[in-house]
């Protein structure tokens, strides 16, 4: 509520150290965490070489301390101030029409009048811990000749994954009561939003706060089989295929990979953002194997005297994965939604790329 209350009047801002109840603990206690298991396994035709198995599972993942670290970069401890001399319009603003700067005053839990605090973390006092709900079934057969075969159907559904969100966003009908009396131009978009004339957030001291939430969700399936030859006759072979689909709306709340950002596209739509995670790989394969070379004592060749001891018992082994590429996302210098951040691009017209254009176009 902090952050949607609208100053009342001008001065600075104090911070006070407060939580939810006793004002020492960050976030509510969440001991109702239950975590069953169940587990079947079935011999269909009773001859030791055939095995049909399946589970479900609950399990959770912990509270990683980075969210927690992260807070001792907000006030009191540290508070990183920003001021706008434009106000988000206006003429440029030269050095030289700059008064010089101060000496940096002590530490102080008073952010003077006209800054936008920077950096701000916030943790939702309802946090909960997130959770995995997991299943599996699948068929394990042995082939002979020490082989077997195995191919099984793995999926879970993840919730209450920590998500960060825009804590103080441009307010849509703020920006759109303003547009519509002409006190804000259609053109100013994106950042400028935060720190225009009129007022089009909900707070007038924080910029961009980032407010942790654990309300992410995501899914996975799979079609996974794995082919296996035993050591027999100087070689051993393993291999192992996925073929799977990670979607979520959440993958990370912290590092964002390359190409992506932490910060939903619209903090008041989360569906804009689900689609495939980050780390989604919607193919891989990996091969082990180890081959003797059939040379030395009890092979059929250099069997004898010197060349056996040199060349016996060496052996050929390797790892080798093939996997497809991780998604990306694209994002456009537009602003279509009003939101502070820009869109993922959407396409008008010819989708194909001009000759002699590079590919990544």
């Amino acid at each position: 509520n902090l952050l949607y209350q609208q100053a009342s009047a001008p001065g600075p801002i104090t911070f006070q150290t407060v939580g939810p109840g006793t004002g020492r603990q960050m976030y509510f206690s969440d001991p109702y965490d239950f975590e069953p298991r169940l587990g079947l396994a079935w011999d269909p035709f009773r001859d030791g070489k055939t095995s049909v198995r399946m589970g479900y599972g609950i399990f959770h993942d912990r509270v990683f301390g980075n969210l927690f670290t992260n807070l001792k970069g907000d006030p009191p401890f540290i508070a990183g101030a920003q001021n706008f001399p434009n106000g988000g319009g206006g003429s440029p603003v030269t050095l030289a029409g700059l008064a010089p700067p101060a000496t940096l005053p002590a530490p102080s839990a008073t952010i003077p009048e006209g800054s936008l605090l920077r950096g701000v973390n916030i943790l939702d006092p309802n946090l909960k811990t997130p959770y995995t709900q997991s299943w599996n079934v699948g068929i394990q057969r042995q082939l002979g000749n020490g082989m077997a075969f195995e191919v099984d159907y793995v999926g879970s559904g993840t919730h209450r994954l920590f998500q960060l969100l825009d804590g103080n966003p441009p307010l849509p009908w703020l920006v759109a009561a303003a547009q519509a009396n002409g006190s804000l131009a259609l053109s100013v978009s994106g950042g400028k939003l935060r720190v225009a004339t009129p007022q089009v957030t909900g707070n007038q001291v924080f910029l961009e706060p980032s407010v942790i939430k654990s309300i992410g969700n995501g899914t996975y399936n799979a079609l996974q089989s794995v082919f296996t030859r035993q050591f027999s006759h100087g070689l051993q072979f393993q291999a192992a295929y996925t073929y799977s689909h990670a979607i979520d709306d959440a993958s990370d709340p912290l590092s964002a990979v390359a190409d992506n950002r932490n910060l939903p596209r619209n903090s008041f739509n989360l569906k804009e953002d689900r689609g495939s995670s980050d780390y989604d790989l919607r193919h891989r394969l990996i091969l082990n194997y180890v081959f003797e070379l059939p040379f030395g004592k009890g092979h059929a060749h250099f069997n004898r005297g010197f060349a056996s001891r040199v060349l016996g018992g060496w052996e050929v082994s390797g790892l080798s994965t093939f996997q497809s590429g991780r998604p990306f996302d694209i994002y456009s210098s537009l602003d279509s939604e009003y939101t502070g951040l820009t869109n993922r691009p959407d396409l008008v017209g010819n989708p194909s790329i001009p000759a002699g254009s590079l590919r990544t176009q």
